[in-house]
């Protein structure tokens, strides 16, 4: 048999071969996790940048397309604009009165002419007055369509009104013209 060997102290063990080996697969464990991280977090920066820079040449091209919308509203009304005064200046004016003058002054004291209203788009006129009676009305709207300057004329409304003694009969008077050729 063998002797009994009693031991009382507490006596620890500092280091073993084993303990030293799992110390050692901890730390190169540590290692790894640790630069790991600092690679991920050096990619999330990188890709936190690239939006960044993303989001501003977004931003860039949005106000810039912003501002193309905007210069584009700009010309379209300059361009209507100026088809608008273009319409306007290719009206045959001068043509235009001299039928409307001289049918006018046939009738100088039984028609008086209050208004010429130009409709380019329709090619025509609307002619506002007031006459001394229906039949000088409607002599007027016959002489006015023999000009060859007037395609038709015609008499689209009017209206007796018993306050003016002198040209009782209010009217409008649609005149289109011909093109130039």
């Amino acid at each position: 048999m063998h002797s009994l060997r009693l031991d009382y102290t507490d006596r620890a063990v500092l280091w073993t071969s084993q303990g030293a080996v799992w110390l050692a697969v901890g730390l190169l464990l540590v290692v790894i996790t640790g630069s790991y991280y600092w690679y991920l977090a050096e990619e999330t920066a990188l890709v936190a940048e690239k939006i960044e820079a993303a989001r501003q040449h977004t931003g860039r091209e949005r106000m810039g397309k912003e501002k193309l919308t905007e210069e584009l509203k700009t010309f379209r009304a300059d361009i209507k604009e100026s088809q608008t005064v273009l319409g306007q200046l290719t009206i045959p004016w001068d043509p235009l009165f001299i039928a409307v003058e001289q049918v006018g002054g046939r009738h100088i004291d039984r028609i008086a002419l209050m208004a010429i209203h130009p409709d380019v788009g329709e090619q025509r006129v609307v002619i506002e007055g007031r006459s001394a009676d229906f039949d000088v009305l409607m002599d007027f709207v016959t002489q006015l369509a023999e000009f060859d300057i007037i395609r038709h004329a015609y008499l689209s409304r009017h209206q007796r009104e018993d306050k003016d003694r002198d040209k009782p009969v209010r009217f409008s008077i649609v005149a289109e013209w011909n093109v130039r050729s």
